[in-house]
């Protein structure tokens, strides 16, 4: 099945450093997001929509790794979100980064976008 990309592109979006390589971090927020490169491919984000990502991030139905430049190889993968939360109409991710190349450039404020991708038809190993 087809994963489709959407883009959160916000130089606004805050990036707190916690602790050792722990990063909070603005993920999307409720609106409504067009693919850059695809202006017809339009997703809706509603509250409700975060709610039910959040539920099912806690239950364990997915996990979230963060690749290097959108790359599907698990060698790409600097590290994996360890918490979601919902504060206001905005989805945070508390980003775990164990590349400490990835860090440094996050560190230094290189890296402030964020791209997430939005499989609508996910399914985990087990059917749910």
């Amino acid at each position: 099945m087809e994963k489709i990309l959407y883009e959160l592109t916000n130089r606004e979006s805050d990036t707190v450093a916690m602790e050792d390589r722990k990063y909070r971090k603005e993920l999307i927020r409720a609106g409504e997001w067009v693919h850059p490169q695809a202006p017809n491919m339009k997703f809706k984000v509603t509250l409700d929509r975060m709610k039910e990502w959040l539920k099912n991030f806690k239950k364990g139905l997915f996990k979230v790794f963060i690749p290097k430049r959108h790359s599907e190889n698990p060698d790409d993968n600097t590290g994996w979100v360890e918490d979601l939360q919902i504060e206001g109409k905005k989805l945070y991710g508390v980003l775990n980064v164990q590349d400490e190349e990835t860090a440094q450039k996050i560190d230094a404020g290189t890296i402030q976008d964020v791209s997430i991708s939005i499989d609508p038809n996910y399914e985990d190993s087990h059917g749910r």
